[in-house]
């Protein structure tokens, strides 16, 4: 068990992601302000995305996809939960219900919500941490915002080590 919460209450950390060209997976540094070695961790409790109109609109076609995720590697060849470096993914992607004219109210702001985990969430470690984005089959370049809820947890250093090692940075 952590040795405490630093943090009584969610900090906010927000975060816009912009694709650096149409359909490529991109990442952003994600500074919380802590080092790797204060063994200190952080605890997501909620990640709110804000997927944009213009992105949504911008899922056409049965393939359009657009992925959001964090991850402890800025190396990923893609978002895949298969990787240990990719922590967290979300995806949303065109579904057709019958002819265009068939629409539906799409909703834009999704929140995805840690706390049921025990623990009170997903602890990762506070650096490296990327937030990424990605569009498949999509013409431009798009962008979304992600609103990251998390609480710094210090850890002892038996307990930081295996977080470390549950993201394979040794071995």
């Amino acid at each position: 068990m952590p040795e405490k919460k630093s943090d009584e209450y969610s900090n906010i950390y927000q975060i816009t992601l912009t694709e650096s060209a149409a359909s490529t997976l991109t990442f952003v540094e994600i500074n919380m302000g802590l080092t790797l070695f204060q063994k200190k961790a952080i605890l997501i409790n909620r990640i709110v995305i804000d997927w944009g109109w213009g992105t949504i609109q911008a899922l056409v076609a049965a393939a359009d996809t657009v992925m959001a995720g964090l991850t402890a590697s800025n190396q990923l060849a893609s978002l895949a939960l298969r990787d240990s470096a990719c922590i967290w993914k979300a995806q949303k992607g065109l579904m057709w219900r019958g002819t265009p004219a068939d629409g539906a109210i799409e909703n834009v702001v999704d929140v995805y919500d840690f706390t049921g985990i025990p623990g009170g969430g997903e602890f990762v470690v506070p650096t490296p941490l990327f937030g990424a984005v990605a569009c498949a089959s999509v013409d431009t370049a798009q962008s979304i915002t992600m609103r990251i809820y998390f609480q710094v947890v210090d850890l002892k250093p038996d307990e930081y080590f295996e977080l470390l090692e549950s993201r394979h940075f040794f071995g």
